[in-house]
């Protein structure tokens, strides 16, 4: 398994789009675009069952990656 780059199916992936809060004046008030991304482990097909258990021995049975950096949704979850 190449641990630098994980080829996971694009279905397997949910996201959740919020206000990403902060400074930024009216539009980070009105616009949902910070990004949680989050991925089951236990639940996906694109690896073997031992490829899933040492996956969750490293990073745990779930991974979600948050992204608010940019004022853009579409940057945010390019970046997540």
């Amino acid at each position: 398994m190449n641990w630098n780059s994980l080829d996971i199916d694009r279905n397997e992936l949910s996201f959740r789009y919020t206000k990403s809060g902060g400074p930024g004046g009216q539009h980070s008030n009105k616009v949902n675009t910070r990004v949680e991304l989050t991925w089951s482990i236990t639940d996906t097909v694109s690896f073997s069952d031992t490829e899933k258990e040492l996956l969750v021995q490293r990073l745990g049975p779930k991974v979600r990656i948050v992204v608010s950096k940019y004022r853009s949704q579409k940057r945010n979850k390019d970046l997540a």
